[in-house]
């Protein structure tokens, strides 16, 4: 909601700060001092007031500096940042073709040579980059090896194998197959008693 002309009128006089004199004459006015009397008084009255008057300056002003702030914003709204992909020269391309470094060590090799300061050529012969590359491809093998073997390992299930798994460890096989598969057992095991 925008302020009236009026209110901003208002907030404009309201961030003037008096001057001493117009405040001390107030004060004396306002309670009846006597100038010579009441000097002490007087002056810290009015040293009080001009400290307030000051820091409602200061709070109006920043608001006056914080809604013209929003107003330039709103109209001219900030662009947002480009994302700068790294520049490689055909000699970085080579090195990381010759280094069969994997899209999923692609970030690692780029962290790499920035932390380095190097180019991706010169970053492909620093010895921790190649560990860690070569500790990566090593995690990756065995995580391959590891699935493969228990795919190849696994037994053909029988119908009394299901039946015994169904009852002992309360487990139901979860695909359409393995269900008929039991559900055939059980019918052939009834049949049998």
């Amino acid at each position: 909601m925008e302020p009236t002309q009026e209110e901003l009128a208002a907030e404009q006089a309201m961030a003037q700060v008096p001057k001493e004199e117009e405040i001390r004459a107030k004060v004396i006015s306002d309670f009846g001092f006597d100038e010579t009397d009441d000097a002490e008084r007087i002056d810290k009255i009015v040293a009080e007031r001009m400290e307030s008057h000051k820091k409602l300056s200061q709070a109006i002003g920043q608001k006056i500096k914080h809604r013209e702030d929003a107003e330039r914003l709103r109209t001219n709204p900030p662009k947002p940042a480009e994302v700068k992909e790294p520049e490689f020269s055909p000699k970085d391309y080579l090195a990381l073709i010759e280094a069969k470094v994997t899209s999923e060590d692609y970030e690692e090799v780029l962290r790499v040579a920035k932390v380095l300061g190097k180019p991706v050529s010169e970053a492909l012969k620093d010895t921790t980059l190649k560990t860690i590359l070569a500790t990566r491809a090593e995690e990756r093998a065995t995580a391959n090896a590891t699935q493969t073997k228990g795919a190849r390992g696994a037994a053909p299930t029988t119908g009394e194998s299901l039946l015994q798994e169904a009852e002992q460890k309360e487990m139901v096989p979860d695909d359409d197959a393995g269900i008929q598969k039991l559900a055939e057992a059980r019918i052939a095991a009834r049949q049998k008693k």
